[in-house]
């Protein structure tokens, strides 16, 4: 009886495994069905595990059709989730995913930026600089930025002479080869609270390689991750390489 045990453990385990290779189609179809029996399709189809307190599952229905990938399905699951349960999905324990009731936060419509940014060092005197948000007063030894819609960033300290050097008698001749590179995009979605008001966000960025004048700046990938914020800061990890052309000796 033993080995019989143990061999259909292996083989349930190995239709496990199959169903979460990557690029095999599977699908799940429920509809008006209990949200632990969808969960439970999900599971098998996907091979991802769910950790869901019987009060988050308890007395609701959802309907869930998809076909495609086990990341396809897994992703219109969350999504579907989201819109109709207000239940999000965040890591858990071991690999697992906790179901994780939250209250929504309505968008606010808000001017499309045109992803530049304005910055403002001051040498002398001072200058009011004004966003679509409001705005602040730059000093003299000051910088700030501000890009479309936004409130401008509060002052910080800035090197008055490193200011267009050019514009001091005694300013020594530029010398090397200058870069400015702007940082990738990176994109913050604030989905809502938990019971306890901690914030929950999803972020990702893309990667990005770029070739500059002497050498070449790689920004890795970030896919999408949803983290809830419990100490009302988050840390984003974005690691920058540059490497760098040999010289050679003239």
């Amino acid at each position: 009886m033993k080995p019989f045990l143990a061999l259909l453990g292996a083989v349930l385990t190995a239709g496990l495994m199959m169903a979460a290779e990557p690029g095999t189609k599977v699908s799940v179809d429920r509809r008006d069905a209990a949200l632990a029996d969808v969960i439970r399709d999900v599971e098998t189809a996907t091979g991802r595990k769910v950790e869901a307190a019987p009060a988050v599952v308890a007395g609701k229905t959802l309907t869930f059709v998809k076909s495609g990938t086990p990341d396809d399905v897994w992703a219109a699951f969350s999504v579907t989730l989201e819109a109709m349960c207000s239940i999000t999905l965040v890591p858990g324990r071991e690999g697992a995913w906790r179901l994780l009731p939250y209250d929504k936060v309505a968008a606010v419509p808000r001017p499309p930026s045109r992803g530049r940014r304005l910055t403002v060092d001051v040498v002398e005197g001072a200058v009011l600089l004004t966003g679509g948000q409001g705005n602040v007063t730059v000093r003299a030894g000051e910088r700030s930025w501000v890009t479309s819609g936004a409130l401008p960033a509060p002052p910080v300290p800035v090197d008055a002479a490193s200011v267009a050097p050019w514009r001091l008698p005694e300013a020594p001749a530029a010398a090397g080869v200058d870069t400015r590179i702007p940082l990738p995009e990176v994109r913050i979605r604030l989905l809502g609270y938990t019971e306890k008001g901690d914030p929950i966000l999803e972020y990702e960025c893309n990667g990005e390689r770029r070739t500059l004048d002497f050498g070449v700046l790689e920004a890795p990938e970030i896919g999408r991750q949803k983290l809830v914020i419990e100490n009302g800061e988050l840390v984003l990890p974005l690691n920058l390489r540059l490497k760098l052309d040999k010289g050679t000796n003239k």
